[in-house]
């Protein structure tokens, strides 16, 4: 706190700009404070000169654009739990994506993404990156060798999201990392559907993990955020970027995340254990043609899923019999579980790929990674398992 001079006679109107106490106590608070505030004051123009000449690896606080001690406790505390030397947070989970290839990807560059992934995930690559000069080759990451005949001398990136999103395959995090790590490239995984409760990818030799925040490590549906989990260089590189791109998450929204990560493991077992079950019952309903979903017997990646996740995931798709009409039937008859894209929060979402989380790949890149226009994602919440296969019931049988 600057103290202001007893030697004025201050006005009540400058005395309610800048007589803000902020006391000192002995005690620690349960929860981290919450910095709401764009900038921060120096005691003279030359220690704030000598903070901001300092360079992007000054941890000390100048403008909130750049670092916060809300944002950093957040990143501080999810670097932990999963196990990476650092991390940055960012206002979302696509600008977490964006964030990374914008940093490590210049015009001339090369990227490996996964063929079947987030619909805006593949629009990055496939548009956004194109248009400034780096070439995308996705292919099929759940057999690595697919990774290693699409290498190129000027590849750069390998990304992935395992498991995918909506069909539920697994990718061999070990096994692509021993392709990309001895020519220098950095191996970028998504966590967003297993969290770093359930998967640990820089544990299993990824050099970048990224979250979307908004899903179950906030866990509650009200806060869109992003992190990226690296090292502390790469993190120098992505700060640097960040703070001139502005991508920037806001104090409020990252002391959510925090809140919402005291009950991670909690509500992942739960998440987890309400699957299971709905899996079960899907599996025997006539109406379903397909469950996709790692813990459905007979899954191609169900060895790997034992090997690389602690836990199950608490998304799965189906194919309901009927097509597209049958598909949007079943969703609109549904009660409890809420039409809505996104997934990770306490309740129960049921979404339609093909026109929405998926809807900007292109009709024949869709269906021939097997999006089909008859399948529904299901994100499972922590509500009582036997009441929203009532609900699954139901909606089937309406």
């Amino acid at each position: 706190m600057l103290k202001l001079s007893k030697s004025k006679n201050l006005k009540p109107a400058t005395r309610a700009v800048h007589e803000i106490r902020m006391d000192a106590i002995e005690q620690s608070p349960a929860m981290p404070p919450i910095y709401q505030t764009s900038t921060f004051a120096f005691p003279s123009a030359e220690s704030l000169g000598e903070k901001i000449s300092g360079g992007p690896d000054n941890e000390v606080y100048v403008y909130t654009r750049g670092s916060n001690p809300t944002q950093r406790t957040l990143e501080k505390t999810v670097a932990a739990i999963e196990g990476s030397e650092d991390a940055i947070c960012t206002c979302s989970g696509m600008a977490a994506i964006t964030l990374v290839a914008m940093t490590f990807l210049k015009s001339g560059d090369h990227a490996i993404v996964s063929n079947v992934t987030y619909g805006d995930t593949h629009g990055l690559f496939e548009s956004i990156m194109r248009k400034f000069g780096v070439e995308t080759t996705f292919v099929d990451t759940t057999d690595v060798q697919n990774i290693k005949k699409a290498l190129r001398p000027n590849t750069k990136i390998v990304f992935f999201e395992t498991p995918s999103n909506p069909l539920l395959r697994l990718t061999d995090i070990k096994a692509a990392a021993a392709i990309t790590k001895p020519k220098g490239i950095r191996l970028v995984v998504d966590n967003s559907l297993m969290s770093p409760v359930f998967q640990q990818p820089i544990r299993e030799g990824a050099d970048i993990s990224v979250h979307s925040l908004t899903k179950y490590l906030n866990g509650h549906s009200d806060v869109v955020g992003g992190i990226v989990l690296c090292n502390k260089k790469d993190r120098l590189e992505l700060r640097s970027m960040l703070f001139t791109t502005g991508p920037v998450l806001d104090p409020h929204a990252a002391w959510l995340v925090l809140r919402g990560i005291k009950t991670l493991e909690v509500r992942m077992k739960k998440h987890e254990e309400n699957a299971l079950k709905i899996v079960k019952f899907l599996l025997s309903h006539p109406k379903v043609e397909k469950v996709y979903h790692p813990a459905v017997p007979g899954h191609p990646d169900a060895a790997l899923a034992k090997r690389q996740m602690s836990g199950m995931p608490a998304l799965m798709s189906v194919e309901v019999k009927g097509g597209y009409k049958a598909a949007l039937a079943f969703i609109n008859k549904l009660e409890l579980f809420k039409r809505a894209v996104s997934l990770g929060g306490v309740e129960s979402l049921a979404e339609h790929p093909a026109s929405m989380t998926h809807a900007v790949i292109p009709k024949a890149q869709r269906e021939a990674v097997g999006i089909t226009d008859s399948m529904v994602r299901l994100s499972i919440g922590i509500e009582d398992a036997e009441d929203l296969i009532d609900d699954l019931r139901q909606a089937l049988e309406g």
